[in-house]
């Protein structure tokens, strides 16, 4: 059985857009002590308002790549945050060709 309490705990760190580019914020490490203290677990910091602006570029991956390059940030986070959320919630995807059965 896979009962949700049962699941592994993914923590999503959501910082100001100017710690996330620094990437330093003084609470992370007091949230990595307590994350580790009770069970312990992934963290992944990123900050909304980045993510926001980020996917405002839309498919370019021109736009995308000068918006990083304007604000200092190294990536965005969102592929890892799913990439984690599959993981831990032991979710796979697969594609389908084909008429439809």
């Amino acid at each position: 059985y896979q009962f949700l309490t049962t699941k592994p705990t993914v923590y999503l760190v959501n910082m100001s857009e100017r710690d996330f580019i620094r990437q330093k914020n003084k609470w992370l490490p007091k949230i990595k002590e307590w994350v580790d203290a009770n069970g312990g677990g992934p963290i992944i910091p990123y900050s909304a308002a980045f993510e926001m602006e980020y996917q405002e570029c839309g498919d370019s991956e021109e736009d995308k790549k000068a918006y990083l390059e304007k604000t200092g940030a190294k990536k965005s986070m969102i592929d890892k945050i799913i990439k984690t959320g599959y993981d831990y919630l032991d979710l796979i995807h697969f594609f389908t060709c084909g008429p439809d059965e």
